[in-house]
């Protein structure tokens, strides 16, 4: 009769960790291209958008911090109920899955700023290219409508 293997039960918190990420990251990636879709050429409208975008991004604020609180709980939490030689290969891999899952939502979510960041400034930029033609045009012009040019 064949010698029997133990059965073993690990827990591995992160094992299901891209579960909880990837539906915010999505979120978060549908966010974005709503401020990337943006046109900078209409400062009015990009404004607009953006303040969207922003409130946007502020609902979704509470949910991302819960996510990486709870990514950095199954972090600190060990790998349990492996034989001793498997808890090794089992903490680091765990731990490789939880720090790329949390990278990828941090990374996901500063871009989503970084897109709007840049997205306002752009449209700052033309913005004051239009008064600074404006104001130009009107240099011309006023002489020349007052008699004077």
């Amino acid at each position: 009769m064949p010698a029997e293997v133990p059965h073993h039960e690990m827990v591995i918190p992160t094992l299901e960790i891209e579960q909880a990420v990837a539906p915010l990251c999505k979120e978060i990636l549908e966010v974005a291209s709503q401020a990337e879709a943006a046109n900078i050429l209409n400062p009015v409208t990009t404004f607009w958008r953006l303040k969207k975008v922003s409130r946007q991004r502020e609902r979704l604020r509470p949910r991302y911090d819960a996510v990486v609180a709870d990514c950095h709980g199954r972090l600190v939490e060990p790998v349990t109920g492996g034989p001793g030689f498997m808890l090794g290969w089992a903490q680091v891999w765990a731990t490789a899955k939880g720090t790329s899952a949390l990278l990828k939502l941090q990374s996901t979510w500063a871009e989503l700023q970084a897109i709007i960041d840049r997205k306002y400034a752009y449209t700052f930029g033309v913005l004051s290219l239009y008064v600074a033609v404006i104001s130009l045009i009107a240099t011309f012009l006023l002489p020349v409508l007052s008699g004077k040019g």
